[in-house]
Order: structure tokens, then C-alpha cells, then sequence
């Protein structure tokens, strides 16, 4: 039988080793600091202008949060990672140094504890101690469990002393590192028989978090089924918590959720032509080439560490028939015949004439 916010644990220690796959594909991990232009196109001359846009990650300072569901296409197999809990119930993590900081509610951060029962976190002094089980508050709550200043995906009492897998992994490259935690086919306490397979997936830079559920049954004759998707501030006044996922017996599958900073936004796009001038700032810009033209665009973020980190894109615009212009140089004391009109003065003359694309070609 399971003790009430008891339990004997044998002294756990842990090897945190950061793990990186260059087979993943990175081009899954939609929570990086990104910017994409579009492909490439071709104009007419007659076309006149263009609007260009710039799709990018928009972020915000980690102040408030927007939650929405996003598809469930986790970043990283369920499955693969650094081992961790082996053999062990309701404990929490020795602190993992993070490899980059993580703002969180206004709080930078480069360590956190993962807790075997799907729980993480900023609270560095749960480290090694006992992680609980029962609870049955809604989020978010002041005092008890579910923990402050932590992030539940999903947070519920499941067991792997009698199996699964609980792993984590560092995945990715600066600017676009990632903290991953797997929970993979862990059997529910008292209700071995069914089992989750869960992910939290934490982006460097943009401080995004997701949260991944592949399957999460409900266990009713244990603690009511309570479960939790969500995360809350170190003082337990504010949180955030999808539809239908604060703390209750439910169960799904195949789900997905991102917690996106919706402060004050932190980025800013910069438009440039292919001569390096300025054109101007925002998500989106008119222009109006007359002749082929490689535009780029950058989205700089401001990072809650100071610093800065820029990602750059360019598209390429081809005009059709583009305005041509040649000039000739004229000698001549005499009347001069040029694409018969005689000019008897001397100055610049131009003669304009019409291509197959409906352009003007100047000479």
C-alpha cells in the first residue's frame, strides 16, 4: 500500500549526459527562433508591387502565456534518451544543469528537476526528495501539490518501479537547443495494466514549452484519477492549464499543447535589399522591382539573458522582361537619322519602345 506523502527512498544518483542525434530531422522543432520567406518567384513588369511576408515564431516576454493545441508530432522519439528513475517510484531528479538559460514567468533559469510523476521543476531544493502523488487542488494553487513554479505534462501518480521508461536528451544546436523529457509506456500506480507515454519538450531562446500526450488512460481507483496539463508561477497565483486539463479523472490520446510568452513582444524583422539598404521593418513589406531582385529579412529576438539572436532568410524575385536601358554617344556636325526621327540639336534623346512582355526598353 502506498504511504501518504511517505516513502523510503534508497539514495539515487544520477549521470546527466547531454545527448544530441544528428539523424533527427531539426526542421520538426517548430518552437525555434525561425523566420521563412517563402520560396522563390517570378513577376511581370506590369505587375506593378508585391507584398512581401515574413512567417516567424512570435514570442512575447514569458510574463503571460497563449495556450493552443498544436498537432501531435513530437520532436523526438518517445523512446530514446538518457535513462533516469530506473527501478524508482515517486521521487524526484538530482539537478540537471541546463546547457542554456530559460526564462519562465519573468525568471531565468539553467537548472531544473524532472519528478517521476510527470512533473518538472524551477524548484532546485525538491532535488532527490520524495515526489507526490496525491493531490486533487486545481491549478493554480498556492500552497501544496500540484508543485509551484513547475510544468505537469501530465502530472499524475504513475509508477516506474514496475516499468517503461522515463529519459531525457538535449536536441539540437544553438540557437535552437531543446530540454526533452520522455515518459514512455510507464504503467499507472495500482493500475499496472495501463500506461503512459507522454513528452515536454522546453526551446531555447524562444521559451516555448510543449507538452505531448501520445496516450493517457485514467486510473479511477487510485487517488480519483486526478491529472494535470499545465504550469504555474513560483508563487502559485498564476497558471495555465488547456480546456478540459486541469485536475480531474481524463484521459486522451494523441494530443498536443504549446505554451507560448504573449508579453511584450521580443522580436523585431528587418527587410533589406539585395544591396544590403534598409527598406524597413515589420512582419511584412511592399515592394516594387523593376528588375530581378534577391530581397532579405532577419528577425532579431531579444533574449531575457541580454543577449541577441538573429535568423536570416532571402527570397528571390525574377522579372520578366526586365527595362532595359543602352546609351549611345553621337558624334556628328550634321543632322543625325535614329529610328527615323532626324534630331539637328545637339543633347540626350531617348526612344522608348516596347518588348514582348508589354515593358518599356529605354535607349
Amino acid at each position: 500500500m502506498k504511504v501518504t506523502n511517505y516513502k523510503i527512498l534508497p539514495l539515487l544518483l544520477l549521470l546527466f549526459v547531454v545527448f544530441q542525434s544528428s539523424s533527427e530531422s531539426f526542421s520538426q522543432l517548430s518552437g525555434c527562433a525561425n523566420i521563412e520567406l517563402g520560396s522563390d518567384f517570378t513577376m511581370d513588369c506590369t505587375d506593378g508591387c508585391v507584398t512581401l511576408e515574413a512567417e516567424v515564431v512570435e514570442v512575447g516576454l514569458t510574463t503571460q502565456y497563449d495556450v493552443t493545441s498544436i498537432p501531435h508530432d513530437p520532436p523526438y522519439p518517445y523512446d530514446q534518451g538518457t535513462a533516469i528513475f530506473v527501478g524508482q517510484d515517486d521521487t524526484f531528479s538530482e539537478i540537471v544543469t541546463l546547457p542554456f538559460d530559460f526564462c519562465f514567468f519573468g525568471n531565468t533559469y539553467n537548472e531544473i528537476v524532472v519528478g517521476a510523476n510527470g512533473v518538472l521543476s524551477f524548484d532546485v531544493g525538491l532535488a532527490g526528495g520524495y515526489c507526490d502523488w496525491q493531490f486533487d487542488q486545481t491549478m493554480p494553487n498556492a500552497f501544496g501539490v500540484p508543485y509551484q513554479n513547475s510544468i505537469n505534462g501530465a502530472y499524475h501518480d504513475i509508477d516506474p518501479s514496475v516499468g517503461g521508461e522515463i529519459k531525457y536528451a538535449i536536441l539540437g544546436d544553438y540557437p535552437c537547443r531543446t530540454f526533452i523529457v520522455s515518459y514512455y509506456n510507464v504503467p499507472h500506480y495500482q493500475c499496472n495494466s495501463i500506461f503512459t507515454t507522454q513528452q515536454i519538450v522546453l526551446y531555447e531562446t524562444t521559451n516555448i514549452i510543449d507538452v505531448y500526450i501520445a496516450d493517457k488512460p485514467t486510473c479511477g481507483s487510485w487517488n480519483s484519477g486526478n491529472a494535470v496539463i499545465g504550469m504555474q508561477n513560483a508563487q502559485g497565483t498564476i497558471g495555465y492549464v488547456p480546456p478540459g486539463r486541469n485536475t480531474g479523472p481524463w484521459s486522451t490520446s494523441n494530443e498536443a499543447w504549446r505554451f507560448s510568452p504573449s508579453g511584450t513582444g521580443v522580436y523585431t524583422v528587418n527587410w533589406y535589399d539585395d544591396s544590403g539598404i534598409l527598406l524597413g521593418s515589420g512582419d511584412n513589406i511592399e515592394v516594387c522591382p523593376t528588375v530581378s531582385t534577391t530581397y532579405t529579412a532577419d528577425v532579431v529576438y531579444d533574449i531575457c539573458d541580454g543577449t541577441q539572436v538573429v535568423e536570416t532568410d532571402d527570397i528571390e524575385i525574377t522579372m520578366l522582361g526586365e527595362v532595359t536601358t543602352s546609351l549611345t554617344t553621337v558624334v556628328s556636325c550634321d543632322s543625325y537619322l535614329w529610328n527615323n526621327v532626324n534630331y539637328n540639336s545637339s543633347g540626350i534623346h531617348t526612344y522608348t519602345t516596347t518588348n514582348s512582355q508589354g515593358c518599356d526598353s529605354i535607349a
